[in-house]
């Protein structure tokens, strides 16, 4: 279940693995495998990923590299020390992939509602029918979070001037037009990597923008430390034994709205110039007119995050470049806080939830066939990602095992590497007793 990063690349590795093509079916509601990662980070304008070329969905840490052929030396092509690999060459990569391995014929379109145990095995029920398996491996991503805390944004207030980045329409040069035709800035809430890179594209476009972020920009190169692809940071994970100090572990080693600091640069570098406005620290109260779009901020106190690290020193990799200006207005002075900033969009880059895809009907199904979940709801599983009933799990259902980066590109890899494992071990052992 996911046609995402994770889910194509835990099908890719089961076909590698032996597991026959006629029975693998790849459930995703989507028109394409991968195509909510394609849209959502189109949608941010990213240019290069912050992974380095090494995570990718093939099979091989360096099929990437391989395929890139002499581009990999085309600094437009990976940057950086890590070779982090350009968006477009990840995601041409990836589909060359995804049809050289005919897993686009394995895609069949429909949403998990329910699945229950039955003889001989599962029965899954999606949104267009019910299928058999005697194994269903869950690889669903995050979703977007609610609007709980932007209620206001739901009252009809200001129609089509609130959007959300992940929301289900992202209309950008509707928003671009809009912030030209009426000279006022798009405001961008959020402080982490998409709201960056989303602010960094309205400004591409000649667009003033106002950043508006809880905190101060947190400048980490990856979304927790790199300990954690290993046994350097997972072995005392693995030693505790409690689910819910698991849970803190994650909660604390994950960098939560942050940025790598060759973005922060260039967010820095575009406020100095006059294209970007910086608002650390404030957050936004609500509308100060149903008419107009204008909006309350106030000042609040940052104080320091645990397990915050800034970074010392120069760092070794170039600015993050952003899109040719077209004809940036300068904005006017920094505005104080505490008072009303009038606006063209309102723009919520607020990142995903913590949670998991399909959250209610997993929910439902771990309650209905005894399947153990810690304090938060998230599967425990065994060392090879088994769930129980044939369930296994990889992406965020995989966190209280594989810990911090489970849902990262180098997780779905992690979990792809148990996945194999298990699947070789079956398979000799079968081999073994004729």
């Amino acid at each position: 279940m996911g046609g995402g990063i994770h889910g194509t690349h835990q099908a890719l590795v089961l076909l590698d693995a032996g597991v026959p093509g006629d029975r693998l079916v790849i459930l995703d509601p989507h028109s394409r495998l991968l195509a909510r990662w394609k849209e959502w980070t189109s949608r941010t304008g990213m240019r290069y990923l912050r992974s380095p070329g090494v995570h990718h969905i093939g099979l091989a840490p360096f099929d990437l590299f391989r395929w890139a052929g002499g581009r990999r030396r085309n600094p437009e092509t990976f940057r950086g020390r890590v070779r982090r690999p350009s968006l477009e060459v990840f995601n041409r990569f990836s589909s060359q992939v995804v049809e050289g391995w005919g897993l686009e014929s394995r895609h069949r379109r429909g949403q998990l509602t329910d699945v229950r145990s039955v003889q001989g095995g599962l029965e899954v029920h999606t949104d267009r029918g019910p299928l058999r398996t005697r194994h269903l491996l869950l690889s669903t991503g995050p979703e977007p979070p609610a609007f709980d805390e932007w209620e206001w944004t739901r009252e009809g207030i200001w129609p089509q001037r609130v959007h959300h980045l992940f929301g289900p329409s992202f209309p950008f040069r509707e928003i671009v037009d809009r912030a030209h035709r009426s000279g006022r800035p798009v405001a961008v809430v959020g402080g982490g990597i998409s709201a960056g890179h989303l602010a960094l594209r309205f400004i591409g476009e000649g667009c003033c923008v106002t950043f508006l972020s809880r905190h101060p920009l947190r400048e980490h190169r990856y979304d927790s430390e790199p300990g954690w692809l290993g046994p350097r940071n997972l072995r005392s994970f693995w030693q505790e034994s409690c689910p819910s100090r698991r849970r803190r572990m994650i909660r604390e080693a994950r960098h939560r709205g942050s940025v790598p600091p060759a973005l922060a640069r260039s967010l820095r570098a575009a406020s100095n110039r006059g294209a970007l406005e910086l608002l650390l620290g404030v957050e936004v109260i609500g509308p100060a007119s149903v008419t107009r779009p204008v909006i309350s901020v106030r000042s609040i106190p940052v104080p320091a995050e645990k397990g915050e690290r800034r970074l010392l020193g120069p760092d070794p990799e170039p600015v993050e470049p952003g899109p040719p200006v077209r004809g940036s207005t300068p904005i006017p002075p920094k505005t104080s806080i505490d008072q009303r900033l009038q606006i063209s969009s309102l723009i919520l880059a607020t990142g995903l939830s913590s949670g998991f895809g399909g959250e209610p009907s997993i929910s439902g199904m771990a309650s209905r066939l005894g399947l153990p979940v810690g304090p938060c709801g998230t599967p425990l599983t065994d060392r090879e990602l088994h769930w129980g009933k044939g369930i296994h799990v990889s992406g965020p259902l995989a966190e209280m095992e594989l810990g911090p980066v489970a849902r990262n590109i180098v997780g779905a890899r992690m979990a792809g590497e148990r996945l194999r494992q298990k699947v070789e071990e079956v398979s000799q052992t079968r081999k073994a007793s004729g």
